[in-house]
């Protein structure tokens, strides 16, 4: 070997040893980092926080809900219930139960409601959604008239000129608010075809006084207080104002022979409706010829729910 090629070898060598190692490098700068803190010991290291989930938008589900009787996929009930009527007028309410299957039974009260209108329905039995498919539904109508009474007038009241107020229940003057007032006429002479002379006409006549209107009520055989007198009574007396050919003059009372007795409508001095009757088994005795009647005041508009009056305005003055 030349002296030459083994002296760069020897150079070759020399310079291996002089650079540094890569693992050692390495190993250098951990220690390095340890030492300055930069990394602590995995033994060191606090432990990982727990994490708390967000609350969660979803609504929870209901459990489904148990319906007795048939229903329909969507899970609609398919029971058939009795319509609620309440409140309604009482035929339409027939109409609309008998329709829908049920037999339907109808009883008007002695007494009135004044939180029902004339002729609605203020009880029903079985009552709306009960679960009835067929069968016997009662409907239950107060007294259509928020007044019956009684009243008496006789010839004395002829002379005297005094009336019946019908709106407020008693005996009234003539042009004072008297409704009702006694008056008698005499005979009305007139000839038969063949000439012969009759009479006719002759007794006490009932007569309005005071812008009151009397007209006839065509069935006078239902309660006088009832919803199918105030129903009859509210048509007339509607087609009495339109044409005063439909009005009643008079009223000719019973006198025991020809006329027994007498059934009409009035609307009052005040614009109540009422209906009158004069009965020849009514009639009283004495001296005075008492005619005793009876009669029964509506009220003036139906109302399902009471009407309350509005309050007086008050002065209010400052100090």
């Amino acid at each position: 070997m030349s002296p030459s090629v083994s002296g760069r070898r020897l150079a070759m060598a020399a310079g291996q040893a002089g650079r540094p190692s890569p693992w050692g490098a390495l190993v250098t700068g951990l220690l390095l980092l340890f030492a300055f803190g930069l990394i602590a010991p995995a033994a060191a290291q606090s432990p990982p926080q727990s994490v708390r989930p967000l609350p969660s938008r979803v609504q929870p589900v209901p459990p489904p809900r148990r319906v007795e009787g048939p229903v329909s996929r969507s899970g609609i009930d398919l029971q058939v219930r009795i319509p609620n009527v309440v409140g309604m007028e009482v035929y339409e309410a027939q109409t609309m139960l008998r329709s829908a299957g049920y037999e339907v039974s109808i009883k008007f009260l002695d007494q009135p409601n004044r939180s029902f209108g004339p002729g609605q329905v203020s009880v029903q039995i079985p009552s709306g959604g009960t679960v009835q498919s067929a069968g016997k539904v009662e409907l239950r109508v107060p007294l259509a008239a928020t007044l019956v009474g009684i009243g008496t007038l006789n010839d004395q009241d002829i002379e005297r000129r005094t009336g019946f107020d019908l709106d407020t229940g008693r005996l009234e003057e003539v042009t004072h608010g008297a409704d009702l007032v006694l008056r008698h006429h005499d005979s009305t002479r007139a000839l038969e075809p063949n000439g012969t002379a009759y009479y006719y006409g002759e007794g006490v006549y009932a007569e309005p006084s005071d812008g009151a209107i009397f007209v006839k009520l065509d069935s006078p055989t239902y309660q006088l207080g009832s919803y199918d007198t105030f129903a009859i009574c509210s048509g007339t007396v509607e087609e009495a104002r339109r044409s005063r050919s439909q009005r009643l003059a008079n009223v000719q009372l019973p006198n025991g022979t020809n006329i027994l007795g007498q059934v009409f409508c009035v609307e009052t001095a005040e614009g109540d409706l009422a209906a009158v009757s004069f009965f020849d088994s009514d009639r009283g005795g004495g001296a005075h010829g008492d005619f005793i009647f009876h009669f029964a005041i509506f009220p003036r508009v139906p109302l399902a729910t009471p009407h309350l009056p509005p309050r007086p305005l008050r002065r209010v003055t400052r100090p």
